[in-house]
């Protein structure tokens, strides 16, 4: 289970002041869920943390998501399509005139299994693991490597080859998928957070009717 359980059709309090794209659909705050999200049925797709993602495809520091200018539209389409499977036109980049905006686009576009998840909430599971089992101090990025937190802490509390064991173990009881990462394969670890959320998607679709 990915989110914890929650109202099918949580209350939504309104936010007047935040960007409305009304032809994409409302934006909220589901109860329980403080950052703005996206109603998509009976699942929020929160809008939050598909910028900070979009910020790391665009090359961005996500601080700077609500005065967006894109300097390189191909590279970002192409990295979209890469890494979250998602096909974006020009004229939809262009209408758009913040992150904001296009994490609205890019969240209904997202693909979603069978329980309604989709791969953004495989990278907030990942990343509240390693907070968890690495160190409380650190923030994932799609981007990060895995070795950037190595240093995260103090000398006695900063991240081991342990710790690492036990992240990659939680993330096969939890999602369900081996990513072959055992304490004699340091190889076969995912060299970025992106990745490991890639991996971890396309492994449990492809164990879908099997």
């Amino acid at each position: 289970m990915i989110r914890p359980p929650r109202p099918e059709h949580p209350p939504l309090e309104w936010i007047d002041n935040e960007v409305r794209c009304d032809e994409i659909g409302t934006i909220g705050k589901g109860n329980g869920y403080p950052l703005i999200g996206i109603m998509e049925g009976a699942s929020i797709i929160n809008v939050g943390s598909v910028s900070e993602i979009l910020a790391d495809l665009a090359g961005l520091d996500s601080d700077t998501r609500g005065t967006f200018t894109l300097g390189n539209a191909e590279t970002f389409k192409e990295n979209l399509s890469k890494e979250l499977g998602v096909i974006i036109t020009d004229d939809e980049l262009r209408s758009c005139k913040s992150l904001d905006n296009i994490a609205q686009v890019v969240s209904r576009k997202l693909e979603v299994d069978d329980s309604g998840h989709s791969i953004i909430d495989v990278f907030t599971q990942i990343g509240s693991i390693a907070k968890t089992e690495l160190h409380h101090s650190i923030h994932p990025r799609w981007f990060s490597e895995w070795h950037e937190f190595d240093s995260a802490g103090n000398w006695l509390t900063k991240p081991d080859w342990l710790d690492y064991f036990e992240m990659f173990e939680r993330i096969r009881e939890e999602l369900g998928v081996d990513l072959g990462f055992t304490t004699k394969s340091f190889e076969r670890m995912p060299r970025t957070v992106g990745e490991t959320v890639r991996r971890v998607w396309e492994q449990r679709n492809a164990n879908v009717g099997t």
